[in-house]
């Protein structure tokens, strides 16, 4: 799901579940993941994340948190979708 607050921000969020066949430590586990996302000029992003990861016998760590800067250098790609 994304919501396009404005044409500089968005916010989005994803649910996954997963079921499993065979018993497991990691039945029926959830992953619930928050996304928000500005643009901070005509090549910078700013996104940030924060949720659950899922849940894994082996790892008790499920927390999902990431703060990311994408900075693009150069031209914008150019796709043609016919002859020129």
């Amino acid at each position: 799901m994304v919501w396009e607050i404005t044409s500089a921000i968005a916010d989005s969020g994803e649910v996954v579940r997963r079921w499993w066949q065979a018993a497991s430590a990691s039945d029926n586990s959830v992953r619930a993941v928050g996304v928000f996302e500005a643009r901070l000029g005509d090549k910078a992003y700013l996104f940030t994340s924060f949720g659950r990861d899922f849940t894994d016998a082996e790892r008790e760590r499920t927390l999902v948190s990431i703060v990311g800067l994408n900075v693009g250098f150069g031209e914008k790609p150019t796709l043609a979708l016919g002859p020129k």
